[in-house]
């Protein structure tokens, strides 16, 4: 694993897909919000791996399924753009649920990468963002490396 920030944490699937969790703290200037995506960019196109991120992006666009177009989505949708990323989104089923307020700003964007069966899962509601499900297939084995904690000390 490779820690970016507080904010981004990456995890690799060897030998070639990139797993990225990103939190965008809605505080941040929207002109600022894709730097730290800059840098994931770099270590993904250097190394040619595949990519998916999950983010929850507090920004709104009509390009993954929200109803309008704030500053933080017009600047993500520019990066989205500039840097050939797929949106995995699919329909227009809120991903942040309250009772006084939902909209769509989780968003999964991948590189080079199959994502198949895309939705949000309305049934399981464990905080005030929806689960996220998809596939991707894979082919081959995949090596997992765990830790055995009953022979630790």
């Amino acid at each position: 694993p490779r820690d970016w920030s507080s904010d981004v944490c990456s995890s690799d699937l060897k030998p070639t897909i990139v797993l990225c969790s990103h939190y965008m703290d809605f505080n941040i200037d929207p002109a600022d919000m894709c730097k730290e995506l800059n840098t994931l960019m770099e270590f993904v196109n250097a190394g040619k791996h595949k990519l998916l991120i999950s983010a929850d992006a507090n920004a709104h666009s009509p390009l993954w399924g929200s109803a309008d177009l704030n500053p933080r989505g017009t600047s993500l949708e520019e990066w989205i753009i500039s840097n050939a990323r797929d949106i995995e989104n699919v329909g227009l089923v809120p991903t942040f649920y309250r009772e006084d307020r939902e909209s769509v700003i989780d968003i999964t964007l991948s590189m080079n990468l199959m994502v198949e069966n895309w939705r949000v899962d309305t049934e399981l509601q464990i905080s005030d963002h929806r689960p996220i499900l998809f596939t991707i297939p894979l082919n081959g084995k995949i090596k997992i490396k765990a830790r055995n904690l009953k022979k630790a000390n």
